[in-house]
């Protein structure tokens, strides 16, 4: 089981949220933007579960949301 799908499914605290995005880690958004189905579905389920918001596949949204967390 891919770790995005566990994340998913135990669901983070904000904190934690917040470590693991730092600096806008880089895999997931290449996850996000992948041509690949599953890496970009999981990517999109996660940043969805663990702000509450729905930017779909829009890399750039999600990094600003991301950037958003550290201010």
């Amino acid at each position: 089981m891919p770790l995005l799908e566990v994340l998913v499914r135990t669901g983070l605290s904000t904190e934690m949220t917040t470590t693991l995005l730092a600096d806008g880690p880089p895999l997931l958004m290449d996850h996000l933007a992948a041509e690949s189905p599953l890496p970009k579905q999981m990517a999109r389920q996660f940043l969805e579960k663990v702000s509450g918001e729905s930017y779909g596949y829009d890399v750039e949204a999600w990094r600003t949301w991301i950037a958003g967390l550290g201010a």
